[in-house]
């Protein structure tokens, strides 16, 4: 779903606001469970001036396969600007290089070309609503209260998606949500219902 060019964007499966755009995404292939979240945005209606962009398969070769990993074996989430070098074949091999991988190059280019309002990333399965950008704090917790998943703020990975908007894309309001799993279905209503108050609030 493309932005709308007169308001805010948000992104996160992914959410993007930047006057109208969201970006969300989904992305571990072994966080299956979180696709129906995305599922469920791709036939809402967002708020007025709002447009989501979603990205519901950003690892298409970890999800057949159940791996975090994509088919090369690198952890697209340690696979962005910030990148450090790690164990090659480990569980978070961060691949030769930043950007190395056409899932996350792609991935790039599309928040550098769109320059969503705000992102929100749907992981597994820590059951914790995390957040980075200047003013995310304020957001993740009426998410958090919404959905009924812990706010907690845990460390910034090198070379992970939302390490890279902390550090290059600041003024983004980024959400990492990590679902639990099983995903219970109150809960994905409540998420739901989290991303419409958070779409809503970005347009105030």
């Amino acid at each position: 779903v493309g932005p709308d060019p007169n308001s805010p964007s948000m992104a996160g499966v992914m959410p993007d606001v930047t006057g109208g755009e969201a970006v969300a995404k989904c992305r571990e292939g072994d966080a299956r469970s979180s696709i129906p979240v995305l599922d469920r945005l791709l036939w809402a209606t967002p708020p007025p001036g709002v447009a989501y962009l979603l990205v519901t398969h950003p690892n298409p070769d970890g999800e057949s396969a159940g791996t975090r990993q994509n088919g090369r074996g690198v952890d697209l989430n340690r696979n962005f600007p910030g990148w450090q070098a790690g164990e090659h074949g480990g569980l978070y091999d961060p691949g030769p290089g930043p950007l190395s991988e056409p899932e996350s190059a792609a991935l790039h280019a599309l928040v550098e070309a769109r320059r969503p309002t705000a992102v929100l990333t749907f992981h597994q399965a820590l059951n914790i609503i995390d957040h980075s950008g200047r003013d995310s704090l304020p957001y993740a917790q009426a998410f958090a209260a919404t959905t009924g998943v812990p706010q907690q703020q845990t460390t910034a990975f090198p070379g992970s998606f939302g390490t890279w908007l902390d550090t290059a894309q600041p003024e983004i309001v980024t959400l990492t949500v990590e679902l639990p799993r099983p995903v219970p279905a109150a809960l994905l209503d409540r998420t739901e219902t989290a991303v419409t108050q958070l779409a809503s609030s970005l347009t105030r």
